[in-house]
């Protein structure tokens, strides 16, 4: 089956399993910028691309998004990738990367 995971802040739960909890590790991936956890500053994404034409920054953080989530949830296997952006003009510049995924326990 495969689930869409937005990088959005949502509520922990620091009691799941299973699939809620390759979900939630992907969702924590996708929204936790690189040197911002202590004592593992290089894990999760490399989010000072994002100050790059949204084309480029798209792109980058495409590549990073497969290779973290690859690295840190080896139980979630990407089938499709897409940006949310703000509004159609894209003035504020803004994107969320939506990931749908694979899990397999």
């Amino acid at each position: 089956m495969t689930y869409e995971v937005i990088g959005r802040k949502r509520k922990i739960n620091f009691g799941a399993t299973g699939v809620d909890e390759v979900l939630q590790n992907v969702a924590m991936i996708l929204q936790t910028p690189k040197m911002t956890v202590p004592l593992r500053r290089s894990w999760f994404i490399d989010y000072s691309l994002l100050d790059k034409p949204i084309e480029v920054a798209q792109a980058q953080l495409a590549s990073e998004v497969f290779q973290a989530i690859r690295k840190y949830e080896p139980r979630a296997t990407i089938t499709g990738i897409r940006f949310i952006q703000d509004n159609e003009q894209n003035m504020e510049g803004w994107i969320i990367p939506a990931v749908s995924v694979e899990v397999n326990l």
